[in-house]
Formats: structure tokens, C-alpha cells, sequence
């Protein structure tokens, strides 16, 4: 019981680093903080969305690092993770 009271402080305290974090990055124009389901898929919580309308009603996703660097998919995004 103990362990999963410390791991959900652990937790508390990574995401309240990673939102203040993401508070002082500006949100660009168009995009918007990616959310709890984006982050259950490995989208840090410092990247931001950006949800494009194609016009047979599909919406694509494209995914912007806090430095501006952007990735068109889940993939990429894992790729550079793994490799930064």
C-alpha cells in the first residue's frame, strides 16, 4: 500500500514539473497542449497538437516539440525521444 501511495506522489510531482514546464513554453499559434489519452500513446505532456481538417472529414494530427521541431505522427515522435 505504501509503495503505491509513494509512486502516485512520484507521479503527481513528475506531472506538476512537466505542466509547469509546459506553462512557461508559449502555446504556437494553431496548436494547443496535448492531452491524457495523447500521453497514454507517448506524447509528452511538453508537446503541443495541432489538429488539420482534410476536407473528406479526416483530421490529421501533427505534434510540435517545445523547441519547434515538428513530427507527423506517434512514431516519429517516439523515434526522436528514444533517440535524444
Amino acid at each position: 500500500m505504501f509503495l503505491l501511495d509513494a509512486a502516485r506522489v512520484i507521479d503527481g510531482a513528475t506531472m506538476l514539473e512537466c505542466l509547469s514546464m509546459a506553462r512557461q513554453t508559449p502555446v504556437p499559434h494553431g496548436y494547443r497542449l496535448s492531452n491524457a489519452s495523447e500521453h497514454a500513446r507517448g506524447i509528452p505532456m511538453t508537446f503541443f497538437v495541432r489538429e488539420i481538417s482534410r476536407p473528406n472529414g479526416r483530421v490529421d494530427k501533427q505534434y510540435a516539440s517545445p523547441d519547434g521541431k515538428k513530427f507527423r505522427s506517434i512514431v516519429s515522435v517516439t523515434r526522436f525521444l528514444e533517440n535524444a
